[in-house]
């Protein structure tokens, strides 16, 4: 990413929170997906790096993300009610995680269900 790129991202995030905005803003770092493929070779080297301790909140950063993952993280934060603030990549890896968005719609299902024998509870009642 071009350092013009980041400056202007980041006075946009500034000028959005001025306002008062309830926003996230996602930092995904490296986003790879169809039609751009990232060498594995780098993909690898970016998770090591990312897994040492020493390097910290850069590693985080270094991370290569599947666009699948930042695009089910980015409707999940949309979604999620107030949730304020930046989402790195770790955070947008662990929102993003298909088991993150089944967990989510196992809870939707059993909270549908439960409203399901709530009404038939009340029909039945009446």
């Amino acid at each position: 990413m071009s350092r013009r790129y980041l400056t202007a991202k980041r006075q946009a995030e500034a000028a959005i929170d001025a306002m008062g905005i309830e926003a996230v803003h996602l930092r995904p770092g490296l986003v790879y997906g169809p039609g751009r493929a990232v060498p594995a070779a780098v993909v690898a080297t970016l998770r090591g790096l990312a897994s040492l301790p020493l390097v910290g909140r850069w590693g985080s950063s270094a991370r290569a993300l599947p666009v699948e993952v930042v695009a089910r993280a980015a409707v999940r934060a949309a979604l999620t009610p107030g949730l304020r603030g930046f989402l790195d990549p770790w955070m947008i890896e662990k929102m993003g995680a298909p088991a993150a968005a089944e967990a989510e719609r196992d809870e939707h299902q059993r909270e549908a269900e439960q409203a399901a024998r709530r009404l038939a509870a009340q029909a039945a009642a009446a």
